[in-house]
């Protein structure tokens, strides 16, 4: 912590009241309204020869970029030097960077980030659909977005081969910008999926959804055997999962 001290003259400005009396401030907390203003601009002035040349600082955020690891050492360096003469403190365990735990031991995610889906338990009910879409870069599919929600109650309703249509229909709907005039792949775990255009009896719902299909998009269905799935973790919590695969070409 940074302590700036205030004018003496002032400090009786920051008077606050408690059950044990009145007290004052003589070091600057961030609760004052001209704090940050002051602190950013003390911070600014320290690190001036460096900013918007491998530094960039906002309040107590100090973040170094550069293009190689040997420039990296040397601003590293340069920052280390201004913070040491003007005695200014670094925690090591704040230490990171977008979620990222930078230390002796390499980059890290913030276990803090992945305690969630790391508590994450097989879904145990049958309310909600999602979809993964994916593009083949020509390295094999890397995932684009993922989308999920749960079902409204008459939804739930449905039977599980309309979850399953319902989940594809969804996806396209929301993805609709990044599909249409693409060649679309769509791999789902539900086999029937993918002779739903040979089936003679569809429900008036499930021609409603096809024609919406048929006129929007240029897809196949194809069925990928759950066992052979790769496991996703952010589909631990939903049932009804697809994937959606878009062309190299698309848009």
């Amino acid at each position: 912590l940074v302590q700036i001290r205030v004018v003496a003259s002032n400090c009786h400005k920051t008077v606050f009241c408690t059950r044990y009396g009145s007290f004052e401030y003589v070091v600057m907390p961030f609760s004052l309204t001209n704090a940050p203003t002051t602190f950013q601009m003390i911070m600014s002035q320290i690190f001036s020869s460096l900013v918007d040349k491998c530094v960039l600082v906002y309040l107590d955020d100090i973040v170094i970029y550069n293009e190689t690891r040997e420039q990296q050492l040397k601003d590293l360096e340069a920052v280390f030097t201004l913070l040491q003469e003007h005695r200014l403190l670094m925690k090591g365990s704040k230490c990171e960077f977008l979620g990222h735990v930078i230390s002796t031991k390499g980059v890290e995610v913030d276990p803090r980030k992945i305690e969630t889906a790391q508590a994450w338990l097989p879904p145990t009910i049958d309310i909600p659909i999602g979809g993964v879409l994916f593009q083949d870069f020509g390295e094999g599919l890397q995932p684009i977005a993922y989308e999920s929600q749960k079902l409204h109650p008459p939804e739930r309703n449905y039977p599980i081969h309309d979850k399953e249509m319902l989940a594809i229909v969804h996806t396209f709907k929301v993805w609709r910008c990044y599909l249409t005039g693409a060649d679309v792949t769509v791999r789902t775990d539900h086999r029937s999926l993918q002779y739903i255009h040979a089936h003679p009896l569809l429900n008036p719902r499930q021609i409603r959804w096809l024609d919406f299909m048929e006129s929007n998009f240029h897809y196949t269905v194809t069925y990928k055997k759950g066992a052979s799935n790769i496991a996703d973790p952010r589909s631990r919590p939903s049932a009804h999962l697809n994937s959606i695969i878009i062309a190299q070409t698309s848009p």
